[in-house]
């Protein structure tokens, strides 16, 4: 199964609604597999990130946008990462 078929498969198991899932789905499905990896690595391992990326797309997408709390939760994960 490739990668884009995994990360599908967990954000479909995920709590957001099904219009949150279709569009993070979409959004994956546009990057290259090799990129996506380390994306299912986290997701994988950390079944909660499904939402924390969910939350962090649709605040950037906003109009106001909180940039100290984006930013802080994405070093947060990060750092897992390292």
């Amino acid at each position: 199964m490739d990668t884009i078929k995994k990360i599908e498969e967990l954000v479909n198991k995920s709590a957001i609604s099904k219009e949150d899932k279709d569009e993070l789905i979409f959004l994956f499905s546009k990057a290259k597999d090799k990129d996506l990896s380390l994306i299912l690595d986290l997701i994988s391992e950390n079944f909660n990130l499904v939402e924390v990326l969910n939350r962090d797309y649709k605040a950037k997408k906003s109009d106001s946008i909180d940039w100290q709390r984006i930013i802080k939760d994405e070093e947060k994960y990060l750092s897992l990462v390292d």
